[in-house]
This record gives structure tokens, C-alpha cells and sequence, in this order.
């Protein structure tokens, strides 16, 4: 290997490892965000609420089974019992708090997109995401 292909590599390597350090601060100060520690917060109160846990899983039950109603003409007894699940959970207190603290970090995240896609020129969000397509 030359020289000049010894110094291109090591260049390489050491922006590569800006780029993770510089990755991990950003983690670390997202970590140390209102947003994040109410998120965590939140999400430990709702793991430790078996009726939190069990309404979201009646829920995504019920889900499950007006779309697959949907798709045979449609039972409104589906549709109602998702309703009144709604309901529930709109009026658990440990859900709400959850789902508003999850709410505020995705917002606080989408404007960091925001700030990244503009220093870059490109929506840095999108370019993480899987590429799509066929097959």
C-alpha cells in the first residue's frame, strides 16, 4: 500500500470516528432531554400497569379484527367494541401520560430532524430509513 493510500485510509477512519463520537454525544444529549426522561419515565410507569398492558393489548386485538371485519363488508359490534377500548384508554391515566410523553419526544426528535436535513441538504430521517422497492 502507498503512502498516500495509508494517509486516505487513516483520514477515513478517524472522520468515521468523529462522526460515532459526535454520534454518541448527540445520544447522550437526547438522553438528557425533558422529553426523553418523561418518555422513560412514562414507558416504566406504563410496563409496571398490567391494566395499561392489558387494555393495549385488547386493543391491538380488536384492531386486528376491524380491519379484518372492514374487509369482509364491515360489523359494527367490532367497530364499537374498538370504540369503547378507545375510550378506555383515553381516560387511563398512566396511557395518557405515556402516549403525551411519547408525543412530545417524537416532536422534539422531528425538529432535530429538521435542523440535521437542513445542515446536511438532505431529510436525514428518510436516508435511515429501509430502502423500498420491489422483491
Amino acid at each position: 500500500m502507498s503512502k498516500s493510500t495509508d494517509t486516505a485510509t487513516d483520514t477515513a477512519t478517524d472522520t468515521a470516528q468523529d462522526i460515532k463520537a459526535a454520534a454518541h454525544k448527540l445520544a447522550e444529549a437526547i438522553a438528557n432531554t425533558a422529553a426523553y426522561k418523561e418518555f422513560e419515565q412514562a414507558n416504566e410507569a406504563m410496563e409496571k400497569d398490567p391494566e395499561a398492558k392489558d387494555l393495549l393489548s385488547q386493543f391491538e386485538v380488536a384492531q386486528q379484527m376491524a380491519q379484518m371485519s372492514a374487509s369482509w363488508g364491515g360489523d359494527s359490534q367490532n367497530e364499537q367494541n374498538l370504540a369503547a377500548l378507545q375510550d378506555k384508554i383515553a381516560r387511563h391515566a398512566t396511557l395518557t401520560r405515556f402516549f403525551k410523553a411519547q408525543e412530545n419526544l417524537v416532536s422534539s426528535l422531528k425538529e432535530l430532524d429538521e435542523y440535521m436535513t437542513k445542515g446536511l441538504g438532505f431529510d436525514f430521517a428518510e436516508m435511515t430509513k429501509p430502502a423500498g422497492g420491489c422483491c
